[in-house]
């Protein structure tokens, strides 16, 4: 964990005000759900406010409706210099990036199921799915000091943060391979036994990674070639330089607001890029949105592409990460592969309400998140599945809750009509990798 001492800067001035496009193309799924316009003035002034009030430099923001309407907006600066914030400002997106690795790994699966990957597995591979032994895919490398999760392990396991390792980030170096990871992991101590509860780690992002890479040849030409490419999310990069020489990679500062380098290099990204080195867009991540918010299927070409037994392996829950409550407002939250999926503010437009007696229901907005912190950086990513309703929110500051709880919280309530729940609303984390109540607080790394 790394902290910056410095000078506040003072005077932060925001540029542009706010941008608001709209698009009424037909796409993702129709919805007869009525969804009241997100980026209003209000809301606009709510978010000049909030920055100047906290020192945000800069901040990009896209909410997506199901019917087709988009709505883009970015207010403050992208550079020291005072550049304007766009919405095609390029983020380090942190570990909304997890969410590529278990796409990958669960395309990666159908490839075999259908002949598409020759690749060979080893000899007692016989089937390829989340419950396939880790030691079976790794048999050279893996490892672990306890011996029930060593022998034990699935992929499910490792996705789902229950091995019983806990995150031991200062294990391991920026010139590290993802290899070197795994082939370590043996001498990390467990914190809890196998399975017995959630502890949110990044080396087994590395590892899906790195898995990918070895059946593959490259984890991130594959993300490349079967999400980038064909979801024409064209300026979305694992390679800083590339995002650097782009011209419209955001500057970052320490929420104290001193400025600080990029996080990631060309020669320190690559250990990086399965738990949290993605780069990307609002604009570019609409169309990864979308594709989520339609089942795995891209709108725009009708083409498939996560296969839905992965999207559902991933979206679905695996473990719950916290089982404290706000009741009425938020519920127990559980980790999948790659995402939390949990609920805020329940009301009559779910599609699945849970029978508690037969004149009683409890139906809830389910919510499908991730969101991300690295040193000068935060990001949050959700989509609310049976409501229609995607968000998307960067920031270019680190260690603030405003993109990662009241902001999202803020836009689900005005777009659905409710009232601001009576206790103060970060309490109730929309993406709980955000808060220190939460399992996983942010700590500077992804």
């Amino acid at each position: 964990m790394y902290r910056y001492t410095g000078v506040l800067l003072a005077g932060l001035v925001l540029v542009g005000a706010w941008e608001y496009q709209t698009s009424h193309g037909r796409v993702g799924s129709s919805s007869d759900l009525q969804h009241k316009t997100a980026i209003t003035p209000a809301l606009s002034k709510y978010i000049e406010d909030t920055l100047l009030k906290e020192s945000i430099p800069g901040l990009a923001l896209g909410v997506f409706h199901a019917g087709g309407e988009t709505e883009f907006g970015a207010w403050g600066k992208r550079t020291e210099d005072g550049d304007a914030m766009s919405t095609d400002t390029l983020f380090i997106i942190a570990s909304c990036s997890k969410a590529f690795v278990s796409a990958s790994i669960g395309i990666l699966m159908d490839d075999y199921a259908h002949g598409r990957n020759v690749t060979p597995l080893p000899d007692n591979v016989t089937t390829f799915d989340w419950d396939t032994k880790v030691k079976d895919l790794l048999p050279e490398e893996w490892e672990l000091m306890d011996k029930w999760a060593d022998s034990s392990a699935s992929l499910r396991d490792i996705l789902s943060h229950r091995t019983g390792l806990p995150r031991h980030d200062w294990s391991y170096g920026p010139y590290d391979t993802a290899e070197d990871v795994v082939k370590r992991m043996k001498h990390l101590r467990p914190a809890y036994e196998f399975r017995e509860q959630f502890s949110y780690n990044n080396l087994f992002y590395m590892l899906g990674a790195h898995l990918v890479s070895k059946y593959t040849g490259s984890y991130t030409q594959f993300v490349q070639d079967r999400i980038f490419d064909p979801l024409n999310m064209t300026s979305s990069t694992y390679s800083p330089d590339k995002a650097a020489s782009s011209g419209k990679l955001t500057h970052a500062w320490a929420n104290f607001g001193r400025r600080i380098p990029t996080w990631f290099t060309e020669k320190n990204a690559a250990i990086s890029n399965g738990p949290g080195g993605a780069i990307s867009s609002v604009e570019d991540l609409e169309k990864w949105v979308r594709m989520l918010m339609n089942g795995g299927i891209d709108p725009y070409t009708n083409t498939t592409i996560i296969p839905r037994s992965a999207f559902d392996a991933v979206t679905s829950a695996q473990v719950v990460a916290t089982g404290l409550t706000w009741p009425g407002v938020d519920s127990v939250v559980c980790y999948g592969l790659g995402w939390l999926r949990h609920s805020y503010l329940g009301h009559d437009a779910c599609l699945l309400p849970i029978i508690i007696t037969p004149i009683m229901l409890i139906c809830r907005v389910q919510i499908i998140s991730h969101s991300g912190d690295i040193p000068g950086i935060a990001t949050n990513i959700a989509f609310l599945p049976s409501e229609g309703l995607g968000i998307v929110v960067l920031t270019n500051i680190d260690e603030t809750s405003f993109p990662t709880v009241d902001l999202p919280q803020r836009i689900i309530r005005d777009t659905f009509g409710h009232a601001t729940p009576s206790a103060k609303n970060s309490e109730i984390p929309l993406s709980p990798a955000s808060t220190p109540a939460t399992p996983f607080p942010s700590d500077d790394q992804y």
